[in-house]
């Protein structure tokens, strides 16, 4: 997808309690896409109000209110 310059995803999870350990864990495969102009992901809120530090992510995180 060489042509590809704009992407945004929005992810709901299988899981009502993923902890931060998981949720970055799934979200590995969206490391393979990079260099592109926008890249944003939507989440639904943390769980247990724990924060993953996505800084080293090519995507920006965009959390959902409940």
């Amino acid at each position: 997808m060489k042509a590809l310059h704009n992407l945004w995803v929005r992810i709901s999870w299988p899981y009502p309690k993923l902890g931060a350990v998981q949720e970055k864990r799934l979200m590995e495969p969206l490391w393979m896409a990079a260099k592109l102009r926008t890249y944003e992901v939507s989440l639904p809120p943390a769980y247990g109000g724990k924060e993953v530090d996505w800084g080293d992510a090519p995507f920006k995180v965009i959390r959902r209110v409940s």
